[in-house]
């Protein structure tokens, strides 16, 4: 070995303390299935068991890894410094089988945007497990399921409060992102807006828009950029955006609504006014006519576009 040359590792062994040894043989090896290699026993009741676990890696992650890859693999349990991954044949059997064991159930096992199905626990001895399962030859050549997996990866951020923190985990989506459309882009962008990061968020929209959205991504891509457009203070821009942005019955009369805002903010309030009360009338089950006659009286002419 020269100084050039790293030391040869020859295997990876986690040492684990358990207050019970005969108790996580029962778990780790009876249970979790680890075939047991060799047993030694030592001076003051000194005991320790060594289980084969199959091929051995060791994963360094980053902090916003850690953070996107709790964010899929749970609901917002976050990742010990030390969290063991063990690659099963069937992820939901073996986590059933591990809960009836003892061990305490974080997650149950959901699919990953890489094709795997992953659940978390932690074993009666409070080390934190994550059971994977590589679903890769299942969807091997069927597109439409592994971007369905992106976007529920994508759907489950929904429910995470900090906002900086879905960024993070979005950014990583996004660069794994199957499609060739402007998906990424426009879910990134959305992650950025309700982030604050309104300028970053505008360009995103840009590219989604380059790359090609489908009809109800368009529709909504249209009311969330026009709104960063005026909270950027570029309002000529939003109410040109919102003027012919089209329609969907995904998004209601928001387009209207946000319009209002926008020609509010340029000052145009009498037109502001009307967009709102004309996009207001056909909800009312009175007063349609009225309504619609009064917003008409408050301009001259139609808002400008």
């Amino acid at each position: 070995m020269t100084a050039s040359t790293p030391p040869a590792v020859r295997q990876l062994r986690l040492v684990v303390q358990v207050d019970d040894l005969d108790a996580a043989l029962r778990f780790y090896r009876d249970t979790l299935g680890l075939s047991e290699r060799a047993a030694f026993e030592g001076d003051g009741d000194a005991r320790v068991a060594i289980l084969e676990a199959g091929v051995a890696t060791l994963e360094l992650a980053n902090p916003a890894q850690v953070r996107m890859i709790d964010g899929l693999e749970t609901d917002g349990d976050t990742s010990d410094p030390l969290r063991v991954a063990f690659e099963v044949d069937d992820a939901a059997a073996a986590t059933a089988a591990l809960a009836d064991a003892g061990a305490a159930l974080v997650a149950s096992p959901r699919e990953t945007p890489w094709r795997s199905l992953n659940s978390r626990l932690r074993s009666p001895d409070g080390l934190q497990l994550t059971l994977f399962e590589e679903l890769g030859a299942a969807f091997e050549d069927d597109a439409d399921d592994e971007l369905l997996l992106w976007q529920r990866a994508v759907d489950r951020l929904d429910g995470l409060e900090d906002p900086d923190g879905v960024v993070e985990r979005m950014r990583v989506l996004a660069a794994r992102y199957p499609g060739t459309d402007g998906v990424a882009h426009f879910e990134l962008g959305g992650a950025l807006d309700s982030a604050g990061h309104e300028a970053e968020a505008a360009a995103e929209y840009e590219r989604a828009v380059a790359a090609g959205l489908d009809d109800e991504r368009l529709a909504r891509l249209s009311i969330q950029y026009a709104s960063t457009l005026r909270n950027l203070g570029r309002t000529e821009e939003a109410i040109v955006l919102l003027s012919s942005a089209p329609q969907h019955p995904s998004i209601g009369a928001a387009r209207e609504v946000f319009l209002a805002l926008a020609l509010h903010s340029a000052g145009r309030t009498d037109e502001a006014l009307r967009t709102a009360l004309e996009a207001l009338a056909p909800t009312l089950p009175r007063y349609r006519r009225s309504v619609a006659a009064y917003a008409a009286d408050l301009t001259d002419s139609a808002p400008q576009s």
